[in-house]
């Protein structure tokens, strides 16, 4: 195999133990136990109003701020540390995890495509953005997938919409 095709399956591995990793913490941190600290950070994420009036960053997102220290630990535990492990732990392609993660993060994940409303299916049979991951918002319970709706389908955490 060429380098080239083993940086791109080293990066879709690294895309699919990510979206787990992430997906897992997600869950977890909607866990009703005493003293959860993962809700304790997460809870100020669905403190948000999405009303689908920003298109562009906002200037401090590109610092990875996003506002509070909430919002900022939120990201940088429920993804941001995961993508840095696993791209180290990997190595080759999957340090493009990296720049995809900051790309999302700042451009796409606010209401671009995460919080957009008008975005529905089919592509929401997918990918968690749009109307699937405002559904999560909504009931606070299902929908934890942040990229790849198969594990909410696969361990049976899926909100119909």
């Amino acid at each position: 195999m060429t380098t080239v095709v083993i940086y791109i399956l080293q990066f879709i591995g690294a895309l699919i133990i990510w979206s787990l990793v992430s997906y897992t913490l997600h869950y977890v941190s909607h866990m009703k136990f005493k003293n959860n600290l993962l809700w304790k950070t997460h809870k100020h994420h669905h403190l948000n109003k999405y009303e689908g009036k920003r298109t562009l960053p906002e200037w401090k997102n590109f610092f990875f701020w996003f506002g509070s220290w909430g919002k900022t630990g939120d990201v940088l535990i429920l993804y941001t540390i995961p993508a840095l492990t696993i791209s180290f732990l990997i190595g080759g392609g999957a340090y493009f995890l990296i720049i995809f993660h900051y790309i999302y993060e700042v451009f796409l994940a606010d209401e671009a495509l995460e919080h957009n409303k008008k975005i529905g299916k089919p592509i929401t049979n997918f990918l968690a953005i749009g109307q699937y991951h405002m559904l999560h918002h909504q009931k606070i319970i299902g929908n934890y997938s942040s990229i790849f709706v198969i594990w909410d389908k696969l361990f049976k955490t899926e909100i119909k919409h």
